[in-house]
């Protein structure tokens, strides 16, 4: 254990020169850091480390360190609160005060702690004025191996205890309809360990159910005088497309290190039902005839020709109803819906009446944002600041999305007049 001394010597003036000049006094002050442990030290496993700091007279300030910034690692300080002692050097009795630090390796490899500063202020003699100190700490080399079974993993938690537990909002849900949103929270703790050295959980994400994963929310916390880390999770899903959707066993692997072993965290495998939205199938067209009801009909020759021609005069009203379903009563309704729930800032009511409106206007065919945006791109930023306000809860402003969907109504009805514009007549 290395020790640096840096000794002080203040001179006192004395006007008279008859008066014998006061012997000055030296208050050394002194420091050393040194790795508590040599035994092997694992990616992902404390590290403690331990700062002293001696004086001969006392501390007059908090003590400050400016702890560098490690490439691949974490170092940090344990509590604030040093401990105090004392320790005689020869004929110089010191205070100590001991300091404790941690480096955390997040991958294998070898680090070097680069020498830093330990600041406070001591007097350089017992009732002078403070002196402001500044000490250095000579530079350590720490070298962490892969928990065995684990050097094929980007990162892991090394903890006497680690905890994971899941919760759903709205609690277990089995069937959810286009456009509705849950969310999933996962909570992780353990001990002696930062949450911030916790792995990033991933988070599936598909067509049919979008992730939207929030900042993680991190907090340290001393109990009983051991860390406790805690990482929170949060992700909230939005569902795009009717259908069965599963988000597939969740494993997170950590290393006991009470009992030397590898082991792993299993949150179970969850299924959902997204269901179109109630009342977007009854809008628009009848439903069609199923095969039972085609069979139980028997139509003579000259029945099925003129059959033929009244299908094809329905196709054609079909087809300007379609294209003119921008201009219905219910699509307007529904399109003052939306744009009134946008003008309101209110995000939750806007995404679920765009996908009401988009659905009748669209013929009731289900679409996603991405595809409502493909179809004109002035939407695309408009509406990922809709989904991202829904997921994360941030405030919303809603004229940009509001604006931008009077212009493409407007233009869907230009193009649907030109386009029946162009069909033929029923009767030529």
């Amino acid at each position: 254990m290395k020790v640096v001394f840096l000794g002080v010597v203040a001179l006192m003036l004395v006007p008279d020169r008859s008066l014998p000049a006061a012997e000055p006094v030296t208050g050394p002050v002194a420091i050393e850091m040194s790795l508590e442990s040599d035994k092997p030290l694992l990616a992902g496993q404390k590290c403690p480390i331990t700062v002293n700091l001696l004086t001969a007279t006392t501390f007059s300030s908090a003590v400050a360190f400016d702890l560098p910034r490690v490439a691949g690692g974490v170092l940090m300080q344990f509590g604030d609160r040093p401990t105090l002692g004392t320790r005689d050097e020869g004929k110089t009795s010191y205070i100590v005060q001991t300091y404790d630090l941690a480096f955390f390796a997040l991958r294998p490899g070898t680090y070097t702690l680069p020498s830093f500063a330990v600041r406070f202020s001591s007097p350089a003699m017992p009732g002078g004025q403070p002196v402001e100190r500044s000490l250095m700490t000579e530079p350590l080399t720490i070298t962490a191996k892969a928990p065995p079974g684990a050097e094929a993993l980007p990162g892991i938690v090394c903890a006497e205890k680690y905890r994971v537990e899941e919760s759903w909002t709205p609690d277990s849900p089995k069937t959810l309809h286009v456009g509705d949103s849950l969310t999933r929270r996962i909570t992780s703790t353990a001990t002696d360990v930062p949450a911030m050295v916790f792995p990033p959980i991933p988070a599936s994400s598909t067509e049919t159910l979008k992730a939207y994963p929030r900042p993680p929310a991190v907090e340290d916390r001393i109990e009983r005088g051991v860390l406790l880390g805690k990482r929170i999770d949060e992700t909230t899903y939005i569902c795009q497309k009717p259908g069965r959707v599963s988000l597939p066993e969740l494993v997170i692997p950590w290393w006991n290190l009470e009992d030397n072993a590898l082991q792993e965290v299993r949150l179970p495998a969850v299924t959902f039902e997204i269901l179109a939205r109630p009342g977007d199938a009854a809008d628009g067209k009848p439903p069609a005839p199923t095969a039972a009801s085609a069979r139980r009909l028997r139509w003579p020759w000259w029945m099925a020709a003129g059959s033929a021609l009244l299908l094809s005069a329905a196709i054609i009203l079909f087809v300007r109803w379609e294209h003119s379903a921008s201009s219905s009563p219910l699509e307007a309704a529904r399109f003052h819906e939306l744009i009134l729930a946008c003008r309101k800032n209110d995000p939750r009511k806007a995404h679920d009446a765009l996908f009401r409106w988009k659905s009748f206007s669209s013929g009731n065919a289900v679409m996603t944002c991405e595809e409502i945006a493909a179809q004109d791109h002035s939407l695309a930023g408009p509406m990922g600041d809709l989904e991202r306000a829904v997921a994360t809860g941030a405030p919303w402003d809603g004229r940009s999305l509001a604006d931008s969907l009077q212009r493409h109504r407007a233009g869907e009805g230009h193009q649907a007049r030109t386009a029946a514009a162009r069909l033929p007549p029923l009767n030529p």
